[in-house]
């Protein structure tokens, strides 16, 4: 296992940025940034021994600097959106930015993604990771509490890439961190991910609204179930929005259990469907490749060039 690091640039505002680089003897390759420990690049070879870049991204700073669609990076505090921009804890409200409608998006205007982590390689067994340091202050974009997180990328002969995050606070307060990269197991630019196949290595799963909000009710599987296989997938063209591209995913047993739009990058339960305000054809300008971020759901994840993704 090789790791490295190296000077990236300095952000508009005057911060260092440094690249980690982690490499296998299969000749997998993984880059990472510490500016929102954003995972730039995941160089793998197929069977044939093709090399290509199967996580979405951009080519210089500047680019991860906009970074509209949190391509590859840390969101945080909480990943995912706050219904109205509040939330109630220990008998008091907390009012965070809306920027996303009406909602709190990944954290706010200035989330884990803008920050320059603190980053160290180390090596371990067969892997080699990048170990990356923040604190968030008490107060920072309206939470509550100095929260201490860690996240750890690893990358092993086995040609498997994790992520495990930790948190430490001194008041209660919500955490949800999560990775928000993008995937196309066939290459950055070859196309929609309409091919691929995911596993949820979970029981259930939260549909959520047009906000992409779960309303509070779980779907999918009885819970005598450990897995949610996904084992077949038929493709069809939406009637409430032509130009999206609504795929219907079967749970083991043939039972149809959800649907996933292409274009408004929305999962949810069997059902009616309607085109939501985030859809392109609906004037939204959120790129097709969109669909990449439901690819995994888990805080560790694992990718193997020889096989099928494992979410």
């Amino acid at each position: 296992m090789q790791a490295a690091q190296s000077r990236y640039g300095t952000t508009f505002d005057g911060r260092a940025v440094t690249l980690f680089t982690l490499e296998n003897s299969h000749g997998v390759r993984v880059t990472v940034i510490d500016l929102g420990a954003t995972v730039t690049s995941v160089m793998v070879p197929d069977r044939s021994g093709k090399t290509a870049n199967v996580s979405l991204g951009f080519d210089s700073l500047a680019g991860w600097e906009k970074n509209v669609s949190f391509f590859g990076c840390i969101v945080g505090r909480v990943a995912n959106r706050i219904r109205g921009g509040r939330f109630d804890l220990d008998g008091k409200q907390y009012t965070l930015a809306r920027n996303t409608g009406e909602n709190h998006l990944h954290g706010g205007l200035k989330g884990f993604d803008k920050a320059v982590w603190k980053g160290k390689l180390f090596k371990k067994g067969d892997s080699a990771g990048i170990r990356f340091r923040h604190t968030s202050p008490d107060g920072d974009e309206g939470y509550p509490g100095t929260l201490n997180a860690t996240a750890e990328y690893a990358l092993n002969e086995e040609n498997e890439l994790s992520f495990e995050y930790w948190a430490t606070a001194d008041k209660a307060t919500p955490v949800n961190l999560t990775n928000h990269a993008y995937w196309n197991l066939a290459g950055a630019g070859s196309g929609t991910i309409l091919s691929h196949e995911a596993k949820l290595n979970c029981p259930f799963y939260l549909p959520v609204d047009t906000g992409a909000i779960p309303p509070g009710k779980s779907s999918g599987p009885p819970a005598a179930r450990s897995t949610f296989p996904i084992t077949r997938r038929s493709a069809a063209t939406s009637r409430a929005c032509p130009a999206d591209t609504i795929t219907t995913w079967s749970s083991g047993n043939g039972e149809e259990t959800s649907t996933w739009s292409a274009l408004s990058g929305t999962l949810t339960a069997a059902a009616p469907w309607r085109c939501t305000p985030r859809c392109p054809a609906c004037s939204s300008t959120r790129p097709t490749s969109s669909t990449a971020r439901h690819s995994r759901s888990t805080a560790a994840s694992a990718w193997r060039p020889s096989g099928s993704p494992t979410a």
